[in-house]
């Protein structure tokens, strides 16, 4: 079963809705390089206030972007995207 997540692009800033997870992780990490482009200078803005899961996969792909894209930003989450990134001790690695 396919479920329904989506980035929609507005400038600098990406909106992402619905669930992150192993069905979707790498086609939207291969989504979020292509539109940071090369050699970026100004940052890249992630909002992910209505994402709605997260499973490791997905924890994985945000990691790996956040490395390969310095200018990438998350720049909003919602209290349980929130909680999951401190429960894996990740918040300081994906939020500013």
């Amino acid at each position: 079963m396919q479920r329904a997540f989506s980035i929609e692009q507005s400038g600098d800033f990406l909106k992402m809705s619905g669930e992150l997870d192993d069905q979707c992780a790498l086609e939207t990490s291969n989504t979020v390089r292509e539109l940071a482009g090369v050699n970026r200078t100004e940052p890249l803005k992630l909002d992910l206030r209505d994402v709605t899961f997260i499973d490791s996969i997905g924890l994985r792909e945000l990691l790996k972007l956040r490395k390969r894209i310095p200018m990438l930003r998350i720049v909003a989450v919602n209290p349980r995207i929130e909680r999951l990134f401190a429960i894996t001790g990740t918040t300081h690695l994906l939020l500013d």
